[in-house]
């Protein structure tokens, strides 16, 4: 009976496990391979999400750069309109000006 002892302990050491490692340290292993892949798993999710939340944003930044280029263009075309009237004023007012002046030499004559 020492003899089915004995055979049975080296023949569940030669067999799956490295010389000198009980059975105990491959489970040990497999539990440290498991918790190391639950970890990148986890890390995984975690830049998953982060991803996601760097998409929303910059597509919210799009939308934003749109819309203050969108104002941009809409004050560049009100510039534009008043800067037309301005001129349109100033015309009106050199015409005025000249008719003035017109008037004026032609009381003196």
């Amino acid at each position: 009976m020492r003899r089915l002892g004995g055979s049975a302990s080296r023949a569940s050491a030669s067999f799956g496990s490295p010389p000198g490692v009980r059975s105990g340290g491959r489970r040990r292993d497999m539990a440290d391979e498991d918790q190391r892949a639950a970890e990148a798993e986890g890390g995984l999710q975690a830049m998953q999400k982060r991803a996601e939340l760097l998409t929303t944003k910059a597509t919210e930044a799009e939308a934003t750069s749109a819309s203050y280029e969108e104002k941009l263009a809409q004050a560049a075309r009100d510039i534009d309109m008043r800067t037309e009237q301005l001129n349109s004023i100033q015309d009106r007012l050199e015409e005025g000006a000249s008719e003035k002046a017109w008037m004026e030499r032609r009381v003196l004559k």
